[in-house]
């Protein structure tokens, strides 16, 4: 498989959940050339995962939130999904962009934390807020967009705080499907 793109403006970029999807334990690498003046100014080094499928979560791992919005949360990784993951690295002024209806990401719960409260801002408002327990290790989560009525292309903030008050962050936006 051979997947190139070009005029990637923002820090972070996440191949397409609809692009071809990845083989169970297939090696796959990748590397990053920075181009000025049509030519390849800088490479970065090569860089390889093997992808191995995660069985998917049961239904018993949705619950209902009070307004009507579903929110996964099993912390298991759902088959066929592709998450963001969401660090101490990521840095408050880098920004992902969303092509789907939902947020789907995870943390490393270094923190032995077993609670941790998620919210999604425009930067004046809260306009989602989910309290979670959580496992030691990688806990997943999928936020579906479309009951928060978020508008294209204005930059929101996933912010997790932990019940140690470790912070994480993630700015996003989402494309705006008619482009």
């Amino acid at each position: 498989m051979l997947f190139c793109t070009s005029g990637i403006t923002e820090p972070l970029y996440q191949y397409s959940m609809t692009g071809v999807p990845f083989r169970n334990n297939q090696t796959y690498a990748w590397y990053i050339g920075v181009q000025g003046q049509k030519k390849e100014i800088a490479v970065s080094p090569v860089w390889s995962f093997t992808w191995n499928e995660c069985n998917g979560v049961s239904e018993e791992g949705v619950e209902e939130e009070e307004e009507g919005t579903l929110v996964e949360t099993s912390n298991d990784k759902k088959k066929g999904l592709n998450y963001f993951f969401v660090s101490a690295f990521n840095n408050q002024s880098d920004n992902i962009s969303i092509d789907s209806k939902q947020l789907n990401f995870y943390i490393d719960n270094k923190f032995n934390s077993e609670k941790m409260e998620y919210s999604i801002s425009n930067g004046k408002t809260s306009l989602f807020k989910q309290v979670s327990d959580i496992n030691q290790g990688f806990n997943y989560f999928t936020i579906p967009l479309h009951t928060i009525k978020l508008t294209p292309e204005k930059k929101y903030k996933l912010r997790i705080l932990f019940d140690n008050a470790e912070e994480l962050y993630l700015n996003f936006k989402l494309n705006n499907p008619s482009k």
